[in-house]
């Protein structure tokens, strides 16, 4: 409007018109999440890695870049990528995967999933950090730039296999002299040890007798062709 504006000394002498647009649309952030389950297993076993996506706005984000996951060290992927997100790749790696450059991530939520495994024992955690995803979402007719704000973390616990182990030690028995008198009995102790992570069960004991001995009468041992064999339940 002609002098609308004015000072002192001067108004504006011609029409002047400017126009700025307001949006009402929140462009929200896209939420990441993973976690492994089972979260412990043993060595060379398989966990499912699940990594969820979430789009909360009401168009499409189009990714600006590869989105990728890379698992912890010692840890490997064990089969195919699948899920409910658009174009899940590996990246022809052992150790990644995730969404190549250009995929759209429909509002609402899809999934990444794959079998991992490691064979060797120990803790993994590894995090998505942010803005590792990094796409765009069209706010009208401007496409706004996004990325995750938040750090998903998930960790997986991988123990040994189960098994026993078994070891033995062989003694003379408390008490007992090193130097006897012919035809003295000789008592022995021989003792098990389990060295495993799991009981052994249904174990048989064989002792061998030196040449010029011989097995007592006795409830808890049999002697058969110089071999002593304990009696177990």
């Amino acid at each position: 409007v002609p002098g609308a504006l004015q000072t002192s000394s001067c108004s504006t002498i011609d029409t002047t018109e400017a126009c700025i647009e307001f949006k009402n649309s929140y462009i929200a952030a896209p939420l990441l999440k993973k976690a492994f389950a089972p979260a412990m297993v043993q060595t060379n076993q398989n966990s499912t890695l699940t990594i969820t996506i979430e789009n909360r706005n009401s168009t499409p984000i189009t990714l600006g870049q590869d989105f990728k996951d890379e698992l912890p060290a010692g840890v490997v992927l064990a089969g195919v990528a699948t899920g409910t997100c658009a174009t899940i790749s590996t990246f022809s790696s052992t150790n990644e995967v995730g969404l190549t450059s250009g995929s759209t991530i429909a509002p609402g939520t899809c999934t990444i999933i794959v079998p991992v495994t490691s064979a060797t024992a120990g803790d993994y955690c590894n995090t998505i950090p942010m803005n590792a995803m990094i796409g765009t979402v069209s706010n009208g007719s401007i496409p706004v730039m996004t990325g995750n704000e938040d750090i998903a973390e998930a960790c997986l616990k991988v123990v040994p296999n189960p098994i026993f182990d078994l070891a033995l030690r062989k003694t003379l028995a408390p008490g007992q002299d090193s130097i006897v008198t012919l035809g003295a009995t000789v008592n022995y102790r021989i003792r098990l040890f389990n060295q495993g992570t799991v009981d052994a069960t249904d174990i048989q004991v064989t002792d061998y007798i030196p040449t010029g001995m011989s097995l007592p009468t006795s409830t808890q041992w049999t002697a058969t062709a110089g071999k002593a064999t304990l009696i177990t339940p």
